[in-house]
């Protein structure tokens, strides 16, 4: 079931806002040698896609989107240390399930395997994926998409797949709140299509939402800190990155490209 806290929400979106910068190593021995970017699926008693970006300077994230219930959720995994050339994460509980997640990256070959459980069921399983070491795959998203949103609010949206695989747009507050297109943050596109990001309210209070894109269309769905949800669907509209690839809305720097080692 999900939880709708404003404390957990901003820890969720302080997580999601940081901007990660790869290091190059010759030999993974230490915490920093696995900075980058993972991705992957996870199975049994529920089912999704998953995305990780380790920085040892910047902080660590983890996202992940379950296809089962259409639902995300986001955490920062602990360093549990490294065991020969295996580095292990560990997170107690995600934000909006109860789950705990034990992973395992080798690196050897970038794979990561790993474990998930619920604390408050009995529901467990697995995942498994590796290390993103290129930014191709964000080509077929590239593009403008333009829809709306409906639930407790409705109105239109932007949402814009960059080359960089920066994510950004903006939703207009509907005639309940001030007319006002209200930018969200960063966002996170794993190379399956699945993405999830935040953003502020016209009076500052934290939406979330995540989605998953063909490169086609895109649907998914929304939620605030006020206890607001519903669903929202866009279509391409135009299948180029006008922003130019770099910075864009809510600051500087590029995205997948500077994590690819």
């Amino acid at each position: 079931m999900l939880v709708k806290s404003g404390s957990r929400i901003a820890r969720s979106i302080l997580y999601l806002s940081l901007i990660f910068f790869a290091m190059t190593s010759n030999s993974w021995c230490a915490q920093e040698d696995y900075n980058g970017f993972y991705s992957g699926t996870y199975s049994g008693d529920d089912n999704g896609a998953w995305m990780i970006g380790i920085d040892i300077n910047q902080g660590t994230f983890f996202w992940c989107y379950s296809t089962d219930i259409d639902q995300g959720d986001a955490e920062t995994p602990n360093y549990e240390g490294d065991a020969g050339t295996i580095g292990n994460y560990s997170i107690a509980s995600t934000l909006n399930f109860a789950y705990q997640i034990d992973i395992a990256i080798d690196s050897s070959d970038g794979s990561v395997t790993g474990t998930w459980s619920d604390t408050d069921s009995a529901d467990l399983g697995n995942l498994i994926g590796s290390k993103i070491t290129s930014g191709a795959y964000v080509d077929q998203y590239i593009g403008t998409y333009k829809g709306t949103y409906i639930g407790d609010n409705s109105d239109d949206l932007v949402i814009r797949i960059k080359s960089n695989g920066e994510i950004n747009g903006d939703i207009t507050g509907s005639v309940t709140m001030d007319g006002t297109d209200y930018p969200f943050n960063r966002v996170w596109l794993n190379p399956d299509g699945y993405f999830q990001g935040d953003g502020d309210g016209p009076n500052d209070e934290e939406f979330g939402f995540w989605g998953n894109t063909n490169g086609l269309a895109m649907s998914g769905w929304w939620y605030s800190v006020t206890d607001e949800s519903g669903t929202f669907t866009a279509a391409v509209t135009i299948n180029v990155d006008n922003d130019g690839g770099g910075g864009g809305d809510g600051g500087g720097g590029c995205f997948i490209s500077t994590m690819i080692e």
